[in-house]
């Protein structure tokens, strides 16, 4: 579909209401809307009762059809003040047209402005008449480098106007907010191997090796702590040596006196603790795989670890101990004016102003499933509201139902797979 206008396209309509035109024909010496602006695309048009001051101006598609047709897209300008016209009876005059709005003019000294944007294949001239660019794209000529911003650190730049010195280097500022071009003095005399560790040098490639000992195992890619240099496994089950605990104890959060370890913070094992356990005094573990706890030392299972915390009936959902409203019946949905699948249980208020509409019914119904329309504007005598059967009968028929009453309303509730779908409850409409 595309935007088009063209010369001498003009047609008549007696269509009344606010819907879609059905065109009459082309008025002598003018072409058709179909000939001259195609089917399928959009332009733009001029409605005129000739027996009344009702008029109007907007954007609508064309059809090629039995008759030809226009929307009424968009409203650009009318007698309603703007809205779509609720044309009455009578001829009126259909024409593609140029609006005032949608057109530009050069004023008394020869310039325009467009407030909107400006497609265009090409520019010719030189562009000296610009005196102010902002422009994301420029595919060729030349720019000088004074109309060219700084790049900022943002976009991957510098954020600097002026290169540094030699030998300076880029670096972050002293309050770490920028980068700046800084001079670097700062040179390696030597490399001393510290504690644990061997070689070293004060030129060329240095090496560092860590130093072999008691209880260190060094390898090609490895370092490794030989446990069995001072852990033992004696008669009396003891697990740490006398070199052990001297160890042991220089940590800050640990002793042992050849008996008894106390830890003064966390103990994390990757298997199990072996014992009764008996000698524990104080236990906060998520995870005791066996053994007997004391009850009293078990905090309380606070509500949200319970799965039966609420219940939901018809779809309202309701913690338990608390009340609230249980809503069963039709669940009404807002006011539509475009084409809907209803589920069961669903009401529709359906606005047929723009042209006639679909309800369509459920594909999969259940006996005892309702689906209820009614017309919500009072316009299905003029566009009528089809309710699709999806494949199930509708009264024992295998044919679509038609609301074409306004203000009409009907309800349909499911049987079987014989009759389908029965009309339960059918009103006529009134005051429309």
């Amino acid at each position: 579909m595309a935007f088009a206008v063209a010369d001498r396209v003009k047609e008549t309509s007696t269509t009344t209401g606010t819907g879609t035109l059905n065109l009459g024909g082309a008025e002598p010496g003018y072409q058709t809307f179909v000939a001259g602006v195609g089917t399928g695309n959009t332009t733009y048009y001029a409605i005129v009762n000739r027996a009344t001051s009702e008029f109007e101006v907007g954007i609508g598609t064309v059809t090629d059809a039995a008759p030809d047709t226009l929307s009424r897209d968009t409203i650009i300008s009318s007698s309603n003040g703007g809205s779509a016209v609720n044309f009455s009876a009578g001829t009126k005059d259909v024409i593609c047209t140029l609006p005032s709005e949608k057109s530009y003019v050069l004023d008394n000294a020869g310039d325009t402005t467009i407030s909107a944007d400006l497609s265009v294949t090409s520019i010719s001239g030189s562009g000296a008449g610009l005196t102010t660019l902002n422009a994301s794209n420029v595919s060729s000529g030349t720019l000088s480098n004074d109309r060219l911003d700084t790049v900022p650190t943002t976009k991957g730049g510098t954020g600097l106007t002026t290169i540094g010195s030699a030998n300076q280097v880029l670096a972050v500022n002293g309050g770490g907010t920028a980068l700046e071009y800084q001079t670097i003095s700062a040179d390696i005399t030597g490399v001393t191997a510290g504690n644990g560790l061997t070689g070293g040098g004060t030129t060329g490639d240095v090496t560092l090796n860590v130093g072999a000992g008691t209880g260190i195992d060094v390898s090609a890619d490895a370092v490794a702590v030989d446990v069995s240099d001072f852990m033992t496994n004696g008669a009396d089950n003891r697990v740490v040596t006398a070199t052990g605990t001297d160890a042991m104890n220089a940590e800050a959060n640990m002793t042992f006196d050849g008996s008894v370890l106390s830890v003064t913070g966390n103990v994390n094992a990757s298997s199990t603790f072996n014992g009764s356990g008996a000698g524990l005094t104080t236990l906060n573990a998520s995870n005791v795989s066996s053994g007997t706890l004391n009850n009293a030392r078990l905090s309380a299972v606070p509500n949200s670890a319970l799965d039966n915390s609420s219940i939901t009936i018809n779809g309202t959902t309701i913690a338990l101990g608390s009340s609230g409203d249980i809503v069963a019946g039709t669940e009404w949905q807002a006011v539509t004016s475009t084409n809907v699948t209803a589920t069961a249980s669903q009401g529709i208020f359906m606005n047929s102003t723009g042209g006639p509409k679909t309800v369509t019914l459920p594909s999969s119904p259940t006996i005892g499933d309702e689906v209820s329309v009614i017309d919500y504007a009072g316009t299905s005598e003029t566009n009528n509201i089809t309710i699709g059967r999806n494949g199930s009968n509708i009264q024992g028929s295998a044919t679509d139902f038609t609301l074409a009453t306004n203000r009409g309303s009907v309800t349909f509730v499911y049987s079987d797979g014989t009759q389908g779908w029965l009309i339960r409850d059918r009103m006529s409409g009134w005051g429309g």
